[in-house]
């Protein structure tokens, strides 16, 4: 998958080179640590270098896409936080204002009678 945009990448599939025993058809190994891994495939000819650069550029869009979402979830909680803001703010003045009322009404009544 190739990172775009936000909202948007792009899905390929490709096969990388396989390890190919001899007369046995194809196998996959697993490498249990990083070293091994690396060692085995810069080792590995031509092919094994492109396999490498490809699983590095699947990494880096696989980075890319997660920072772009992290991005986007922080602008719309910002964007909620500051409508829950304003709400409150806006229910807070209508408080006070009509106990500014009340307390004139009050003042008013009194003198009245």
């Amino acid at each position: 998958m190739a990172y775009l945009a936000c909202l948007f990448a792009m899905v390929a599939m490709v096969e990388l080179s396989p390890h190919r025993l001899p007369g046995n058809g194809i196998f996959y190994r697993f490498f249990s640590d990083p070293t091994s891994f690396r060692d085995t495939v810069f080792l590995r000819t031509t092919p094994g270098l492109v396999d490498v650069l490809y699983l590095y550029m699947v990494l880096l869009n696989a980075k890319a896409s997660e920072q772009s979402a992290r991005m986007v979830s922080m602008k719309n909680a910002t964007d909620s936080a500051e409508s829950l803001i304003k709400d409150l703010k806006l229910e807070y003045n209508k408080l006070r204002q009509g106990n500014i009322t009340k307390e004139l009404l009050e003042i008013a009544g009194g003198q009245a009678e």
